[in-house]
């Protein structure tokens, strides 16, 4: 095989199994991730609902995942960027986790995600592409780390353009005013709330009696970005 077109498998909604044949010496589904990654540049082009994202990958293809069943996503740390349309239309999408070291998140990488609640954008990212979060209506929940908030795209749709009218964008301490003076930032927004509730630590041991993501799903140890620990959300590096 020679090449993948771009959306190969779009919405093929109960796909749980990618392997790339052992020899490819263009592709790998390395890890049994269940993807198909460009293995010169460690790029992922094209995945599906039971998708693990290796931690080698470093980017996130041009709609990778459009029109996946996915439930949540955790997008590494060694991913850089998430390219254009990466996750539109995933209708069963309902968390996604940013973890720091993301640095670009592409036009459209999130827009039409119906179910999606709550979204962690880390410190990291410098750039954030016209309409990535766009027509997401039960999107309620934004959390932004990002200490020095830049102008957002607003080409065709504006970043955040008609998610719930209720939702609530949390920024860090004292960032408040930066966020209300900032192009895009507070134009879709109920409120924005300084996000007193969640700690900026290390969890060191990686134990809790109890540990679950934004989503609710149980964890056997706190992963990066926000978990749920003993009931309060901690930001973990």
């Amino acid at each position: 095989m020679i090449t993948i077109g771009i959306e190969a498998f779009s919405g093929c909604n109960s796909l749980t199994t990618i392997i790339v044949e052992k020899g490819n010496s263009i592709y790998d589904s390395r890890s049994n991730c269940n993807a198909i990654i460009k293995t010169a540049d460690n790029e992922l082009i094209s995945g599906c609902k039971s998708t693990i994202i290796p931690n080698s990958v470093t980017s996130i293809g041009k709609r990778a995942f459009s029109s996946c069943s996915m439930t949540s996503v955790a997008i590494p740390s060694n991913v850089t960027t998430i390219g254009d349309a990466a996750f539109e239309f995933c209708d069963s999408l309902t968390s996604v986790t940013i973890r720091n070291g993301v640095m670009s998140i592409g036009k459209s990488a999130f827009s039409w995600c119906s179910s999606l609640t709550s979204v962690t954008i880390p410190n990291s990212v410098t750039t954030i592409g016209d309409g990535a979060f766009a027509l997401c209506p039960s999107l309620t929940s934004v959390y932004s780390y990002i200490e020095n908030p830049f102008p957002l795209e607003t080409e065709f749709y504006d970043v955040f353009y008609e998610i719930h009218k209720d939702a609530v964008l949390y920024v860090p301490k004292g960032t408040k005013g930066k966020y209300e003076a900032t192009q895009g930032w507070p134009d879709h927004f109920a409120e924005i709330v300084e996000a007193d509730g969640i700690d900026n630590v290390m969890v060191k041991d990686g134990k809790s009696s109890s540990v679950y993501d934004l989503s609710g799903k149980r964890l056997f140890e706190p992963t990066k970005g926000i978990n749920i620990i003993d009931g309060k959300k901690i930001l973990v590096k």
